[in-house]
């Protein structure tokens, strides 16, 4: 995998996520190098990426069950699924549900 070409893959991506959906905070892991070489992964993926882990607070999430935020997200991500990133790992949180103390980033 080329780093630089997984730097961009990761930018592009965490843009199209802010293109609909308003972030107070989002981080986007690349995680393909831990899973290299298993069964469905051919480790080509878009730019080289083909796993993530997203973690994102949004007011928009407001009043939205977890089946909606991560169809919201996937929405963003349709793209890149189609061109390669096999898996996606996403935490979706408020502002409120993340001053809970029992959820952790």
């Amino acid at each position: 995998m080329n780093k630089l070409e997984a730097e961009k893959a990761i930018k592009q991506i965490k843009d199209s996520i802010k293109d609909i959906i308003s972030v107070e905070y989002l981080e986007v892991k690349n995680l393909s190098s831990i899973h290299v070489g298993h069964l469905g992964n051919d480790g080509r993926g878009y730019l080289g990426v083909t796993h993530l882990e997203i973690v994102i607070i949004s007011n928009d999430f407001q009043g939205r069950d977890l089946i909606k935020r991560h169809k919201t997200i996937n929405n963003a991500l349709a793209y890149y699924l189609k061109s390669g990133l096999h898996s996606v790992s996403i935490r979706a949180y408020t502002p409120v549900e993340m001053n809970n103390a029992s959820v952790l980033l």
